[in-house]
């Protein structure tokens, strides 16, 4: 005879399993097993689509005993019960993440949530998007991304999770995609100091570029603004993720997230042009430096991603090869470049179009910064004609562009004036922290060597003094003060201190006699006045 162990949750569970009633069970019993085979497969095929399962995953199933299905049946029914304690309905959950306060509570109650939305049949995650449990996941997120504590990572970890699982459906799919800020919002969380959150982003948002048919546009967009919301590149922050240091990073897991999302971004849309523009685009902020800068011996995913975009890199220039007349054109080397599009417009009308725009790039400033921002314009306006979508070329009757190039170009040249003068300066205060490090390495060496040579002049005068020897060095005294400019051209002031100078001859120098100096006369006398 078991004892309920009546105190703790288990014990309490057990005891409401014990007041069900026996006819309780024998209902849900009769229930299924008085399904005639045509209402069987019935409900069978609505649990199918409660479970969210592929056409595949339901083959096996329908080909079961009208005796397994029955005990499928009945094992969905009872596991779709719901939990016993907290909240278990969608419209609860809703009100609860909309009561709470403290992050604590929230993040306990978002990880419910997590678990519900994976287990629970699409029934449930419906009625959750109805409640407006979409629009609270999302306002959470943006508060979790602007709040740096622990609690507020994690609780902005579970909130990336519940859009996944929320998500793994057609109706949570289009919800999102519907949604304004849905994707938007998502991309705000790649930060390459959150790694997990990062990899977890990036696998939602590959699978969404993929997803017709605007999949691949709202994912791009999303990444789009995330960029210019960070004043940077929509790929830097991809290149930032591949080039950090991924010793924290288990199985380079960030790393192959980011080259497979860049393999759905690339390859996703139908438009040759626009592929090329895309990996183009990612190759230029740096995409091939880091494959340069990868281990020799990647991760078997790793490996596998980066031979997707190899392979499709070389179809679509196969495809371009052909597009010219099977002309392979190397779209890295500029002179190649020049040299195809000379060969394609010479002796043809668009030849002098073709050297107007040579003529007018000549004309450009010569200051790098300024010339820059004019190239970059340029290189908007001929992606913008050049991609032109849904196969519709732009309307060339219309020759007037409204653009206020002066104020575009002075604000790019601004901007770009104030990175390049905050480049220099960071570099400057680097190099004086190294001259300040390298002066204080001297200062610190000279200081050695003087204690050096001390302490052996120490021991030099300690071995003198006892082999009784004085130093033959005289000792200086009175040493004169040097003399100032404005003293050398005063007049000489002598030293009574001085002695007189000496009378005596010097003596011979040896081996010379000395020689007497030659009798001198005295003077005559004056003569006597008369």
């Amino acid at each position: 005879m078991s004892v309920p162990p009546s105190t703790s949750a288990a014990g309490k569970k057990w005891l409401r399993k014990k007041k069900k009633s026996p006819d309780d069970d024998q209902g849900e019993l009769d229930e299924f097993q008085s399904l005639d085979g045509e209402e069987l497969e019935l409900r069978l095929e609505k649990m199918f689509d409660e479970m969210n399962l592929s056409k595949d995953m339901r083959a096996p199933l329908r080909a079961r005993s009208l005796g397994e299905k029955r005990d499928m049946l009945r094992t969905f029914h009872k596991d779709s019960g719901g939990q016993k304690h907290g909240p278990n309905k969608p419209g609860e959950f809703v009100d609860a993440m909309r009561a709470t306060e403290r992050p604590a509570t929230m993040l306990e109650l978002v990880t419910t949530l997590r678990i519900s939305l994976t287990n629970r049949p699409v029934s449930w995650l419906i009625e959750f998007g109805s409640a407006g449990g979409l629009d609270v996941l999302i306002s959470l997120l943006k508060e979790c991304q602007y709040v740096i504590s622990a609690t507020h990572h994690k609780l902005e970890h579970e909130c990336v999770r519940c859009l996944k699982a929320f998500m793994n459906n057609r109706h949570g799919l289009s919800k999102v995609l519907d949604d304004a800020d849905g994707l938007s919002t998502l991309a705000r969380s790649l930060h390459p100091s959150k790694p997990q959150i990062m990899t977890e982003v990036l696998r939602i948002m590959a699978a969404m570029s993929l997803v017709p048919p605007n999949g691949h546009d709202k994912a791009l967009e999303a990444l789009t603004l995330v960029g210019e919301y960070r004043e940077r590149g929509r790929f830097s922050v991809l290149i930032e993720a591949l080039t950090q240091d991924p010793a924290g990073i288990k199985d380079h897991l960030l790393q192959v997230s980011c080259i497979q999302f860049i393999n759905a971004i690339v390859t996703a849309p139908d438009d040759l042009d626009f592929r090329i523009h895309l990996r183009n685009e990612v190759i230029r902020a740096g995409l091939d430096g880091v494959f340069a800068s990868l281990p020799g011996d990647p991760s078997e995913d790793l490996a596998v991603q980066l031979e997707v975009f190899e392979y499709h890199r070389e179809e679509d220039s196969n495809d371009l090869q052909v597009r010219h007349g099977d002309v392979r054109v190397e779209l890295d080397d500029p002179f190649e470049l020049f040299n195809r599009l000379l060969h394609l417009t010479v002796d043809t009308p668009a030849y002098p179009h073709f050297l107007s725009i040579f003529q007018h790039l000549i004309m450009l400033p010569n200051e790098d910064i300024t010339r820059s921002q004019y190239l970059l314009l340029f290189e908007e306006f001929i992606s913008q004609i050049t991609l032109y979508h849904g196969g519709i070329h732009p309307d060339f009757a219309l020759r007037k562009f409204d653009i206020d190039v002066d104020a575009f170009i002075e604000s790019a040249v601004s901007k770009a004036t104030m990175d390049d003068a905050v480049q220099r300066a960071d570099k400057l205060l680097q190099r004086m922290e190294e001259h300040d490090k390298a002066a204080v390495e001297k200062e610190r060496k000279l200081e050695s060597q003087i204690a050096e040579l001390k302490a052996q002049l120490d021991v030099k005068d300690k071995e003198l003094g006892k082999a009784g020897v004085v130093s033959s060095v005289p000792a200086v005294k009175n040493v004169p003060a040097p003399i100032s400019t404005s003293a050398a051209n005063a007049v000489p002031v002598v030293s009574a201190e001085l002695s007189p100078p000496s009378t005596e001859a010097p003596p011979p120098a040896p081996g010379l006699q000395p020689v007497s100096p030659p009798a001198i006369a005295p003077p005559p006398p004056p003569p006597m006045p008369g």
